[in-house]
């Protein structure tokens, strides 16, 4: 499993999130350091951190663990 899943962490300044990733974090770099930026929104670049998986069936099964 470790050959199709890889940890990501992207700016949606210059990319675009891959076709089958799972999202774990959004954060922005501000003025005294990185903070969470989930439900805020400033003009700042956002960063996203997660999971890239090799297909769809992976990502599914990755959310159907639980």
């Amino acid at each position: 499993m470790k050959a199709n899943i890889t940890l990501k962490s992207i700016s949606d300044k210059y990319c675009v999130k891959p076709n089958y990733f799972y999202q774990t974090a959004q954060e922005m770099n501000g003025k005294y350091g990185w903070f969470d930026s989930t439900y805020k929104s400033y003009q700042l670049p956002k960063y996203y951190s997660g999971w890239e998986f090799a297909s769809q069936e992976l990502l599914d099964k990755f959310k159907n663990i639980n």
